[in-house]
């Protein structure tokens, strides 16, 4: 969920005021869990920026409302990819979505919080 391009829903008081994000969806591609290394999933789905922040939610036992966060959404994978014109190739470079969504496990984000305890009480 996020709000690439500043876009978003307004729907008053049915959502206290507050706007509602876009929502994705994407694939589970790959699970990190072991090393030493950050806890990550990679996703596949088009994230945009805008995602970024935001959480990756999913159902316990995937028939019911998506309600557990499992991680938040760090950015997308990209590649360089070689501009042409027309038919010849030229010096410059695009950065190229790949389709590929980097998030962080929510630990991660938990242990930040608790470590520096601003804004409201959290449980």
């Amino acid at each position: 969920m996020g709000f690439p391009y500043g876009l978003h829903a307004e729907v008053g008081a049915l959502n206290a005021q507050f706007p509602i994000p876009l929502v994705k969806r994407g694939c589970v591609s790959q699970i990190e869990l072991v090393g030493g290394g950050a806890r990550y999933l990679l996703l596949d789905g088009h994230n945009n920026p805008g995602f970024s922040g935001g959480p990756v939610v999913y159902a316990v036992d995937n028939k019911g409302p998506a309600n557990k966060v499992a991680a938040v959404v760090s950015g997308f994978k990209f590649a360089w990819d070689q501009v042409y014109l027309k038919d010849q190739l030229t010096d410059l470079a695009v950065k190229y979505n790949t389709g590929i969504v980097i998030a962080y496990s929510i630990e991660h984000a938990m242990e930040l919080i608790h470590a520096n305890p601003i804004g409201a009480k959290i449980a």
